[in-house]
């Protein structure tokens, strides 16, 4: 059963976009990402000519990560979106944010809708103006805001689920909140390390990336759990 959890293929839940640094080929440690390849079988990856971020060797649990940099800022963009629409969506990363300030709010990876200020679909690390969780997962018509408390900097699971009228936050496979929202996005590029605002990238994140799934599906508990303890196990981090 173990094992059948850690090799869990991420497709067999919807995921259109799928990213692990363990597959990250080519690059010496603290080298240039200029592209992170799509294992999703869509060919979606992320790329980017400038502001590299980096790959770094055995630095969660042995494994490889890419570093982001919000001073910079580093990001990856995909050629396409990951989800659409006001259905069912989630996003499942393994990340670390090495935040320590405000104002930026710390985006690991998502999706806006360009064509409305107010979409979006992504999960961050928050800290801005006292308003802070981690995880912490913002959805079109309002966000979740879980725990006054800063970045914990340490290595989660975390996940934003939307069954289509409830927006789900989810840290090591215990749900932190559920809240009624809708969720509209479907016209600008899946992004990993930042966040866009119309046509204006914002919110740069700080600290690495292992690992990040994300696709639109019918939203199921056991299958989204079936993930995070696949994430957990495969790297080291204690799921319930």
């Amino acid at each position: 059963m173990r094992a059948r959890q850690r090799h869990l293929n991420p497709r067999s839940a919807g995921a259109t976009v799928v990213f692990d640094a363990r597959y990250i080929t080519g690059l010496s440690d603290g080298g240039n990402v200029s592209s992170w390849n799509d294992r999703s079988g869509n060919a979606n990856n992320a790329t980017t000519g400038s502001n590299y971020p980096t790959y770094e060797t055995n630095e969660q649990a042995g494994n490889p990560v890419v570093r982001f940099v919000a001073a910079s800022p580093t990001s990856l963009v995909c050629s396409t979106y990951a989800y659409s629409g006001t259905n069912q969506k989630f996003l499942i990363a393994v990340y670390k944010s090495t935040a320590t300030s405000a104002p930026y709010a710390n985006t690991a990876a998502g999706q806006s809708e360009a064509a409305n200020s107010g979409g979006w679909f992504t999960i961050m690390s928050r800290n801005l103006s006292g308003s802070v969780s981690d995880p912490y997962v913002a959805t079109f018509g309002g966000d979740t805001v879980v725990g006054k408390s800063p970045p914990d900097n340490l290595w989660k699971v975390a996940t934003g689920a939307h069954d289509g009228t409830t927006l789900y936050t989810r840290k090591n496979s215990v749900q932190i909140d559920a809240v009624a929202r809708t969720s509209n996005v479907n016209t600008s590029p899946f992004r990993i390390g930042i966040g866009v605002y119309i046509t204006t990238p914002i919110e740069p994140f700080q600290g690495d990336i292992a690992y990040i799934a994300a696709g639109q599906a019918t939203y199921s508990l056991p299958l989204i759990r079936r993930l995070e303890h696949a994430m957990g196990l495969s790297y080291k981090i204690a799921c319930s």
